[in-house]
């Protein structure tokens, strides 16, 4: 009742003063005249605001349950007007979204000049949240945006606990950003992602935005960096005053809210994802198709031309040490431990079920906090035999997610066995364990993330003696995620990677349900949070078995 009160008054302000400017310049208008604006500008005003207890329902087929975070430009070039514009928005979509601690929670941060970032209301502030930002200042600043992002995520996303501002595990969550221009902070998409992107694409579930203004439209190439060029999460509009339309705000609402795959549960595994495509190439006349890779959390433009090879530029990504407190939240009794994941990179998957698989073992190693005290994580990539990398060590902290960003998709066969094999060459077989960063008397966990069946064995005992069996002599535990439908056969062949431990397994119904945050969840949960192992009598026997 609060929110809803409070947006009437705003947008009938906001609708006033335009009237007052439209009768300003065009004298000629009768009184008659503009008392029918008037009167038109009023019904318009209680309309949108009456839909604020009911309209959600009727743009939304189902209820939609979302943490989403607006990021409102507060910049000189909108100018008073165009700030009073942007918050009379912003309320609006408060009140469409039918902003509350049930559905749809929302908090609000304004921005312009790096260190002016103001958080207004975050996630609990459900009645108060219209009223704040009214009240929020004009900064009047430059347009900072890569450093909104990093305030964004130091101050909403990577908090150590979520409940204390709202936000709540297992729940979409996703950002608005609303500009009428681009980032005055990062001369490209590369500086952009290091300056603050990265950590925010690495953090929520899906980001859009709202670009109004001639300086927006005509920079469109800028405006995307902010979506982690994802072209269906922009939206564009010719002017300022757009947002203030009844029509616009419900279409940003749909966009967000509504078509977004807000109803999933935590522990869904559906891959409903529709305005997050990695298939959806734009096509340009001539000899030059720029084909732009829609992937939240891997950006790269491949420029495919008849006369010259494949060019791939793979952006930075920052230090996933800073992210440390997220494993407490899924599992506090989490004991430091090293982990190896072991990544399916074979010709089934696809280059777009790679580009996810690159996503869940970024996603993954920022979930459990990858560092040098805690969880150490090393990555290799397979695919036939003598196709297997390893990415990175247990040392390689501060660059693994830029290593495996820029991991080539191997796309041949699953010779899983020899896959394993290498492992336990390259990672635990090795004179001195220290020059690849492992501990002495720290838990090491294997993860195999696979899509298909084992090329290179037809029985289990097969698959054994060509590399099973010297990882089960040498590892605490083994664990093997099956990325296909339940109906697959691929059940039989992930008991083999567990040597027969089906409660080490978890199956994820496709690659683009992996890589979403509820399939991180679910992978950190069972292979970092549920193990009870007796550290000691592991390290022994890994040794006693590697020296044998």
């Amino acid at each position: 009742s609060s929110t809803s009160s409070s947006t009437s008054t705003s947008s009938t302000s906001s609708t006033s003063s335009s009237s007052s400017t439209s009768s300003t310049s065009s004298s000629s208008s009768t009184s008659s005249t503009s008392s029918t604006s008037s009167t038109s500008s009023t019904s318009s005003t209680s309309s949108t605001s009456s839909t604020s207890s009911t309209g959600l329902a009727a743009l939304c087929p189902a209820d939609p349950v979302s943490d989403v975070i607006l990021l409102l430009d507060s910049s000189g070039s909108l100018g008073v007007s165009g700030w009073d514009v942007v918050r009379t928005f912003a309320q609006q979509f408060l009140a469409l979204a039918g902003n509350s601690l049930s559905g749809v929670r929302v908090a609000t941060v304004i921005f312009s000049g790096m260190g002016q970032e103001i958080l207004v209301h975050d996630f609990d502030d459900a009645a108060s949240a219209a009223a704040l930002v009214g009240a929020a200042p004009y900064l009047n600043s430059e347009t900072a945006t890569a450093a909104a992002y990093k305030f964004v995520f130091e101050t909403l996303l990577n908090v150590s606990n979520v409940s204390s501002i709202g936000r709540r595990l297992g729940t979409p969550t996703r950002l608005v950003t609303v500009t009428d221009g681009f980032a005055s902070d990062a001369g490209s998409q590369a500086q952009f992602n290091a300056f603050g992107g990265q950590l925010v694409f690495d953090s929520v579930d899906e980001v859009y935005a709202v670009g109004v203004g001639p300086l927006a439209n005509a920079n469109v190439d800028k405006v995307l960096w902010l979506t982690d060029n994802q072209s269906s999460s922009v939206q564009l509009f010719p002017t300022v005053n757009d947002l203030s339309l009844p029509s616009t705000v419900e279409a940003i609402v749909q966009a967000v809210v509504c078509e977004a795959a807000t109803t999933l549960p935590p522990s869904s595994q559906s891959s409903t994802e529709p305005l997050r495509s990695t298939s959806d190439p734009e096509t340009t006349t001539g000899d030059l198709e720029t084909t732009m890779e829609h992937t939240r959390d891997e950006t790269r433009t491949t420029l495919i031309s008849s006369s010259s090879p494949v060019v791939t530029t793979s952006l930075p990504t920052p230090s996933s040490s800073t992210t440390t407190t997220i494993l407490p939240l899924l599992c506090p009794d989490a004991s430091a431990s090293d982990i190896i994941l072991l990544l399916d990179s074979s010709g089934s998957l696809g280059p777009d079920g790679w580009v996810n698989m690159q996503t869940f073992a970024r996603r993954y190693l920022q979930v459990v906090g990858n560092s040098l005290s805690g969880v150490r994580v090393a990555t290799v990539i397979f695919s036939a035999q003598g196709q297997e990398q390893v990415v990175h060590d247990f040392d390689d902290v501060s660059d693994a997610q830029a290593r495996i960003s820029a991991a080539p998709f191997l796309n041949s066969r699953t010779d899983t066995a020899r896959a394993f094999k290498y492992v336990f060459d390259n990672l635990i077989n090795v004179s001195d364990i220290t020059l690849v960063g492992r501990r002495v008397g720290h838990p090491l966990r294997l993860v195999v993330v696979t899509d298909g069946l084992s090329t290179d064995a037809s029985t289990r005992a097969q698959f054994n003696s060509r590399g099973g069996t010297v990882i089960f002599d040498s590892v605490s535990e083994v664990f093997a995620v099956g990325v296909s439908q339940a109906s697959s056969p691929l059940a039989t062949s992930l008991v083999w990677l567990t040597n027969n431990e089906p409660d080490r397994i978890v199956r994820i119904s496709d690659p683009a349900a992996l890589s979403q945050r509820p399939g991180v969840e679910q992978v950190v949960n069972l292979t970092s949070c549920q193990v009870t192992v007796a550290t000691s009598t592991v390290t022994t026997s890994s040794t006693s078995s590697t020296s044998s």
